[in-house]
């Protein structure tokens, strides 16, 4: 048994085939999803399609990329009544982006920590496991999860070196591989990947982006979770069965609400 524990079902063009998705990704053995929400306007489809398939599960947030003023406002009405709606298992997609953001003008940054901080509140409030993207701010992703003592969570599609890895697991948090591990140029990603407690390991697609080696370069799906736990299984020098159980097994042990059934 496969987990694709970081995905994005509702973005094009896999909305579009949502069936033929979990067909491909059947066939791989991947028996649950976990859907990511990244803004507010997203809940409710996310929501309708959980409801109609037992293997996906859903987290709710709002991914620092979206972050506005107007947004951020509002995160602190809905997200309490949203993270309480049927399946959400967890917050995220939640964190900092400071890619892209021009020196010089900090007021990007401090909304995206703002909301950041808003929602690690909720989560720590709710005893609800986050998941962490970070981009180009590391130093501030890792001040404000220190700042919730005993947080759980997930940095997922993580992309960082050594000293980050450690930081975060220091924190108690698990990491997560995607596609990118893969590339023949991810030499330190691979390293981390070597590196990381195998009680801490989680793999996704973060579909449909990032496509692993050998699909590179198209649409990613939940299906390719399975390239990315063969390539784990290789840099530690596993089988790929030992890699599934693993990464299953953490996965329920991070998001307890998650049915085993």
């Amino acid at each position: 048994m496969l987990v694709d524990s970081h995905c994005h079902l509702g973005y094009p063009p896999l909305r579009d085939d949502w069936e033929g998705a979990f067909q491909r990704a059947r066939a791989q053995g991947v028996q649950l999803l976990l859907l990511a929400n990244t803004m507010l306007e997203e809940i409710p489809d996310l929501e309708a399609l959980c409801s109609k398939h037992p293997e996906l599960y859903r987290t709710v947030g709002l991914h620092p990329g979206n972050c506005s003023e107007a947004n951020t406002v509002l995160l602190s009405t809905i997200l309490p009544q949203a993270i309480s709606g049927d399946k959400v298992v967890g917050v995220g997609e939640i964190g900092l982006d400071y890619h892209g953001i021009q020196e010089g003008s900090p007021s990007a940054q401090i909304l995206q920590r703002e909301a950041f901080q808003i929602q690690l509140d909720i989560a720590q409030s709710a005893h609800l496991p986050v998941c962490v993207h970070t981009r180009e701010a590391e130093e501030d992703t890792l001040s404000l999860l220190s700042s919730f003592p005993g947080i759980r969570g997930v940095i997922h599609c993580f992309t960082g070196g050594l000293p980050f890895a450690r930081a975060v697991l220091d924190l108690g948090l698990f990491i997560s591989f995607s596609g990118i591990v893969t590339f023949p140029n991810a030499t330190t990603l691979q390293e981390v990947a070597r590196f990381v407690p195998e009680d801490r390991l989680l793999i996704e697609t973060d579909a449909p982006f990032l496509a692993p080696v050998p699909h590179r370069g198209k649409t990613n799906e939940p299906a390719w979770v399975a390239c990315v736990a063969q390539h784990l299984a290789h840099l530690r020098g596993k089988d790929v069965d030992w890699v599934a159980r693993q990464t299953t097994e953490n996965f329920f042990s991070l998001f307890p609400l998650v049915s085993r059934g």
